[in-house]
């Protein structure tokens, strides 16, 4: 009898490599760490995944679907681009402040050579919709006419800045009286926006 395969193992296993990725960097990490950090032989581990480049693009996919659900759920359908921008920072940032060894690991994997073309577009599909909105924005001249590429680099370096800060910032509770309580999510959206928006001028010209 085939015995059938836990899928509590196998989310110990994807949740132990992104802790040893997140520490050690993807190409200096064997198997046998991963398989330690999830307390498990490492011959158990190749019961889930073959070999380690298929545990690479199925833990890239499954993290990409979870950012994408916290970006894309309630993603409200209007014609203003200010506002669709603002809940896909919002999402983006809540998401990675809360899960910043995701986020580390997610940085690596993209740019991995063990990614394979079939995974990044597999899990890149769902963010399509954020390429549409763009250019919709571009062509309303809400925004600058730059690539979707280079907003999209220009937003993953600004909300990388942004969570560091909310990371450092103490809680409400902790701070001195006289000492403000800074929206750093809200702020760097703001940056964000200045960086890419049209001018004013130039929207009532082209409206």
């Amino acid at each position: 009898m085939v015995r059938l395969k836990d899928d509590e193992k196998r989310k110990a296993i994807l949740e132990a490599a992104i802790k040893v990725f997140a520490e050690r960097g993807i190409s200096s990490t064997p198997t046998a760490a991963i398989s330690k950090a999830a307390r498990i032989a490492e011959g158990t581990l190749f019961t889930y995944f073959n070999t380690k480049d298929v545990l690479i693009n199925e833990l890239y996919i499954s993290m990409k679907a979870e950012m994408a659900e916290a970006i894309l759920t309630d993603l409200p359908e209007t014609d203003d681009f200010r506002t669709t921008l603002e809940h896909i920072w919002k999402g983006y940032v809540t998401w990675g402040a809360a899960n910043p060894d995701k986020n580390k690991v997610i940085s690596q994997l993209k740019v991995s050579e063990k990614l394979s073309c079939e995974s990044f577009d597999r899990a890149n599909g769902p963010f399509a919709v954020i390429e549409k909105r763009v250019n919709e924005a571009i062509a309303n001249k809400e925004v600058r006419a730059h690539s979707c590429e280079f907003m999209a680099a220009m937003m993953t370096g600004m909300a990388d800045v942004t969570m560091a800060f909310m990371h450092r910032a103490p809680h409400p509770e902790e701070l001195q009286p006289e000492e403000p309580n800074i929206d750093y999510c809200k702020q760097g959206f703001e940056v964000l926006w200045n960086g890419i928006a049209m001018p004013v001028a130039v929207q009532k010209k082209n409206p």
